[in-house]
């Protein structure tokens, strides 16, 4: 007697692939529109919530100006918010 094909694990082979190609797929769809939802969110963030968690509209307008099939480069985002904040106290200092 044949065991369900659910139950069997599928390594190799045509049938191994296709379902692999699909996962693929599948996880680059969820990614997709992770990006596209996260982008939104960011979009919609006014200016006072975006200098609270230090990024300027700039930044997001940069970072929504990319292709959609490339990730959210929050490295890039967060780099920009670590360096306003090293130049806050310089500013409250020069009165700014």
């Amino acid at each position: 007697m044949h065991q369900p094909l659910t139950s069997a694990p599928v390594r190799s082979g045509f049938l191994g692939r296709l379902l692999r190609g699909g996962m693929a797929l599948t996880a680059m769809g969820c990614r997709l529109l992770r990006d596209a939802r996260d982008r939104r969110q960011l979009a919609r963030l006014s200016d006072r919530q975006l200098a609270d968690i230090g990024l300027a509209r700039a930044d997001i307008e940069r970072e929504l100006g990319r292709p959609f099939w490339q990730p959210v480069d929050w490295t890039a985002l967060d780099r920009q918010r670590r360096r306003r904040a090293r130049q806050l106290p310089l500013a409250r200092e020069l009165g700014g």
